[in-house]
């Protein structure tokens, strides 16, 4: 049997989705800042504006709560990845879009990408991830580079290399960009970030394409 809602039930959810969202943005900023076992759940809700028991309401614990930043934030992420995807007319572009938009989001949420590099998350091998959610978006990405880089290798426009390795390594390069980008403390805007990373990803991963003149040439 469906709940009813009744205005003072409304009332009690519109309050705990109120909390539940301040006590996660809290926690990404204290997990950005302390490993996940430094971490203190009074800091926590201190950070949210919320009484120690009030919290409890909302949310079970520190692991909970750790789990819930991880599910909010690679689902806000995979959104856009799919917007930046569905407008690529190859698996080449569907690649740079896709790098693009990743890294430009990572960018743009600086507390849940110091989450990651503080607590030393390795998006190329799974290293550190800990959680089903960060363990199953790891997977989802994966498998999402592997199947556009064997796309692009049946398109002829990704170099020879191994499916697997190359997923990879792309995902070793968003993040060695992003971590630098970040040292560099608002030197580089998003932008240049993002066009050194294009620039990267060409030179590393895409075959050079000849220009018509060349081709019509004959050249190499």
């Amino acid at each position: 049997m469906r709940e009813q809602l009744t205005p003072r039930l409304e009332t009690r959810r519109a309050k705990e989705a109120l909390y539940r969202a301040r006590v996660l943005d809290s926690a990404e900023r204290v997990f950005s800042e302390q490993s996940y076992e430094d971490a203190k759940i009074q800091d926590i809700a201190r950070g949210a504006g919320i009484a120690l028991g009030t919290m409890y309401t909302v949310m079970d614990g520190k692991w909970e709560i750790y789990c819930a930043v991880h599910e909010r934030r690679m689902a806000e992420m995979f959104q856009v990845l799919q917007a930046a995807l569905a407008v690529a007319a190859n698996a080449k572009d569907a690649l740079l879009n896709g790098a693009e938009a990743t890294v430009r989001w990572f960018a743009e949420h600086t507390s849940y990408l110091q989450m990651h590099l503080q607590q030393g998350l390795d998006w190329a091998t799974a290293t550190g991830l800990a959680s089903e959610e960060q363990l199953e978006a790891w997977s989802v990405g994966l498998e999402m580079a592997r199947q556009q880089i064997d796309q692009a290798k049946r398109e002829g426009t990704f170099v020879d290399m191994d499916t697997k390795v190359a997923a990879m390594l792309l995902a070793a390069t968003y993040r060695v960009h992003l971590q630098a980008w970040l040292e560099l403390d608002g030197a580089q805007s998003i932008d240049e970030l993002l066009e050194a990373l294009r620039s990267q990803l060409k030179r590393s991963f895409f075959r050079a394409t000849r220009t018509a003149a060349e081709a019509a040439e004959g050249g190499p």
